[in-house]
């Protein structure tokens, strides 16, 4: 997995291309002020990132004050990591402040952050495509089976591998993990909405765009007790399991999505 600094660059100009598909590496090289030969040997791990330069490059982006510390912290690791005996006064303190820190907590803000690196549903639809039996593992191949762009494919790919989500074992491509889930996806962080978000929204457009007989779209309403949620939340996840073990018994042709939904219908909910 690379240095969540890195990711950080990484992500940032994913976005960046979804917004506009013609943006390049020297496009955003020159917006964070940086020669695109110095950015593509750090992202490389030729170079290293000066303590100077990563604070120009943040106020250039924007992410939050716990992604702007995890950033210097990987930063610091990296440096003393490669033997860097000329380490900034600045980045030593964030090193020896995280040595003072709570070990637990960074394990779980490195879930989350990993979580946000492929929160986009490409990713898992990437990782299931491997199972296929005409599975390619190439940016053109994946992009025209997705419907997504080349650059989407190929960095989707080359993320999933630096996560080791995805191995590449002498030019066959495949999932390292049998089930990937957020640790907290009960919580419903901003990158777990975020995925949840884009696949309801190709469901609805499924409804128009795929015949019936390659679709199923059920709805119902109840009257319920709230107390049943728990159980209920039980039995659909034990249900999608049961299900999912059912449709991957046999010889993999295409990927599907299932969906299930349950939420209250009462906009005032102070009569519950």
């Amino acid at each position: 997995m690379p240095p969540f600094y890195k990711q950080v660059l990484l992500r940032e100009f994913s976005k960046r291309i979804e917004k506009n598909s013609r943006y390049s590496m020297r496009a955003f090289a020159k917006s964070l002020n940086i020669d695109i030969g110095a950015l593509s040997q750090i992202l490389s791990g030729k170079r290293r990132l000066s303590y100077k330069k990563a604070c120009e490059i943040l106020d250039r982006i924007n992410i939050d004050l716990s992604e702007r510390k995890n950033f210097f912290i990987s930063l610091s690791e990296e440096h003393k990591k490669t033997g860097n005996k000329n380490i900034s006064k600045n980045l030593q303190k964030i090193l020896q402040d995280t040595k003072l820190g709570s070990a637990k907590n960074e394990r779980e803000d490195l879930s989350i952050e990993t979580y946000k690196i492929i929160s986009d549903w490409y990713h898992f639809a990437i990782m299931e495509l491997t199972f296929l039996n005409n599975f390619q593992g190439t940016p053109e191949w994946i992009a025209k089976t997705l419907g997504i762009t080349h650059a989407q494919a190929k960095l989707g790919l080359e993320r999933l591998l630096s996560l080791e989500l995805l191995q590449d074992s002498q030019g066959i491509i495949s999932k390292v993990h049998d089930k990937i889930i957020s640790k907290d996806r009960h919580i419903t962080n901003s990158a777990l909405k975020k995925r949840l978000k884009q696949i309801m929204i190709m469901s609805i457009a499924a409804i128009d765009e795929q015949d019936v007989s390659e679709r199923h779209h059920a709805t119902m309403t109840v009257p319920i007790q709230v107390s049943k949620i728990p159980e209920a939340k039980r039995r659909i996840d034990s249900f999608l399991n049961e299900l999912a073990d059912f449709l991957e018994a046999d010889s993999k042709e295409e990927v599907f999505e299932i969906q299930v939904s349950m939420f209250s219908l009462q906009k005032n909910r102070s009569t519950i």
